[in-house]
């Protein structure tokens, strides 16, 4: 089949790293498989691409965004319907290719491919991006008109389905549920050679975002209480560029722009992840920290489909420091705990492999 991805950017990022994979996998399966996004040839750099892929440069929107940009800042307007998005959605659709499967990424691509007129359209749904965004109802509203649009919808998660009928009424029974995949071939337990530690320390590492529903705060403040309880803890923190808060009491180390083999060298010294999200369907770096044989402390909600709170993760509400500071001085101070949370996870990733969701996503494309 002639299948195609359009992808908003391809910058480094968990829900990016998910669609280029699977990208990669319907190549190997013998797809003629393509991409079109917003970027250049820099911003793909980090990533071993096999899909054949059309980059519009950004450059031809700096006026239009940065008019947009004085309206926001200046005139406190959130206007979406401006002509900066819009361009963006209308070149993507233009550069659509003829295909057999035309896949949106994003809300904004939604508009693309339904525009495009290209190919069985279907939407691949990462989270409810409405709830990502800070007092913009306009935005707000063209997001959420994004899952009205007539594609063939996947989940990446149960909770996700969930949240879209509960929050704007629809009949969600023909969305699919495909929750992500972890590359077991690059995530697994490692000798660690790049990320010593320090004598009869305790590590716990955590992924760090600047966006407030991925609880980084949150995450501060329930170290700062461990730290105080503990002194054999150090605190590992990886993020995409130096952005993010500091907090007395909880000093951490922090690693920009790792990936791949990086990444799960710095999981698997780990003897805690904490992922600490208000909400984040189907998050990767909870599978990825199990395949790499960390314990794992996570919040609901949107993990639902592979965490189980006391089997193979110790779960806790969202926005709540002091439960998640609960969670990681217990399995400190278990020993046998964290094996058996270990263990568990571990099997649980070997389930969410990439050959299960390719077979799967396949199967909803021929339908």
């Amino acid at each position: 089949m002639k299948i195609h991805f359009t992808m908003l950017w391809v910058k480094l990022g968990g829900g990016t790293r998910i669609i280029l994979t699977l990208a990669n996998e319907l190549v190997k399966r013998g797809h003629d498989v393509s991409i079109t996004a917003v970027g250049t040839k820099k911003d793909i750099a980090w990533f071993p691409l096999q899909a054949k892929l059309t980059l519009i440069s950004p450059y031809r929107y700096m006026y239009a965004r940065g008019v947009s940009m004085v309206k926001r800042r200046i005139f406190k307007m959130n206007d979406f319907r401006n002509k900066f998005y819009w361009d963006v959605i209308w070149d993507l659709a233009r550069q659509t290719p003829d295909c057999d499967i035309n896949i949106a990424t994003y809300a904004m691509t939604a508009y693309s491919v339904y525009l495009s007129r290209k190919g069985k359209p279907f939407y691949y749904m990462q989270h409810y991006e409405p709830s990502t965004l800070n007092n913009d109802p306009t935005s707000e509203r063209l997001f959420e008109g994004s899952y009205f649009l007539p594609l063939k919808k996947i989940a990446n998660s149960s909770w996700l389905k969930n949240e879209i009928k509960e929050k704007l009424g629809m009949d969600v029974s023909a969305i699919e549920v495909s929750p992500s995949a972890v590359n077991t071939d690059m995530f697994y337990k490692r000798n660690v050679t790049r990320f010593p530690r320090n004598q009869g320390m305790r590590r716990v590492v955590c992924m760090g975002r600047p966006d407030a529903w991925k609880g980084f705060p949150d995450a501060l403040s329930a170290m700062r209480i461990v730290m105080k309880e503990r002194n054999d803890v150090e605190f590992y923190v990886y993020a995409f560029k130096d952005e993010l808060p500091k907090l007395d009491g909880a000093p951490y180390t922090l690693l920009t722009g790792i990936s791949g083999e990086n990444l799960a060298e710095l999981l698997s010294s780990a003897d805690i992840v904490l992922a600490p999200s208000w909400l984040e369907s189907s998050p990767l770096p909870v599978l990825e920290a199990m395949a790499c044989g960390a314990a794992l402390v996570t919040t609901r909600y949107g993990t639902e489909d592979f965490a189980f709170d006391g089997k193979n993760s110790l779960v806790v509400p969202p926005k709540n420091p002091e439960a998640i500071a609960r969670a990681l001085l217990k399995l400190l101070a278990d020993e046998a705990m964290r094996a058996d949370l270990i263990k568990n996870g571990f099997m649980t990733a070997k389930n969410f492999n990439w050959q299960r969701s390719v077979e799967r996503i396949e199967t909803l494309f021929a339908l």
